[in-house]
């Protein structure tokens, strides 16, 4: 299993924290059968880590150019019309994916394009499945200006859990799909705006792969 970079520094401060922890107990416990009770938990957790910062190696799948590939691993949980005056200034169509603390936590590109603004904003810690955390959570957002002359934008929502967004774009950018957007650490969620007449694909409760499931067309 590869790790991501951005989980390097995470892990190894995790890893010196459960060894210390464990060394204490085992001074303070002995070798007595109530020591387990600590040490296999934390060995459980520092897997769970691990797994959290997994790498896959993923491709995009070849579609229309005009597909809008899934930015993110996880569950839609909101497909719904909006009014978006920060980069549509109008109507918009927003697919919203809920990523697990399970999930691959990587975010991708979901067209080619140029990222024409990249915009961080601080915020709350919703639930990121609520409503709410769209507008009120931590987030960065990128604003992508397609091949085709679309826009789509790329919100990249911290959690409940998740307490860092680490977009890796910056305005400017050329980009691919499947090119690696950013990382979200500990449970989030990826909200992609696309134009109002963007044909549809997925429904509420579809559990999308990122780059490998084909979220909308684009007009």
């Amino acid at each position: 299993m590869r790790i991501h970079p951005v989980g390097y520094r995470v892990i190894l401060i995790s890893l010196l924290l459960i060894v210390i922890l464990n060394l204490l107990l085992v001074i303070i416990l002995s070798f007595s059968l109530l020591l387990l009770i600590f040490i296999i938990p934390s060995l459980i957790l520092f897997v769970l880590i691990l797994r959290f910062f997994r790498y896959p190696d993923r491709k995009p799948v070849l579609h229309s150019p005009k597909s809008v590939l899934a930015a993110a691993d996880g569950l839609i949980v909101a497909i719904e019309d909006i009014h978006d005056e920060q980069f549509f200034k109008g109507s918009a169509i927003q697919i919203s994916t809920f990523m697990s603390p399970y999930n691959v936590h990587l975010n991708w590109v979901p067209v080619d394009a140029t990222a024409k603004e990249v915009v961080y904003m601080p915020g709350k810690y919703l639930l990121a499945r609520n409503p709410k955390s769209s507008m009120l959570n931590e987030m960065a957002c990128v604003s992508f200006i397609t091949d085709h002359g679309q826009q789509v934008v790329v919100k990249q929502i911290a959690g409940i859990a998740a307490r860092r967004v680490l977009p890796f774009l910056k305005a400017g950018d050329k980009c691919k799909q499947g090119d690696e957007l950013g990382f979200i650490r500990f449970g989030s969620r990826v909200d992609i705006l696309l134009p109002p007449d963007a044909k549809i694909f997925v429904k509420i409760g579809d559990k999308p792969r990122g780059v490998h499931t084909v979220l909308a067309e684009l007009p």
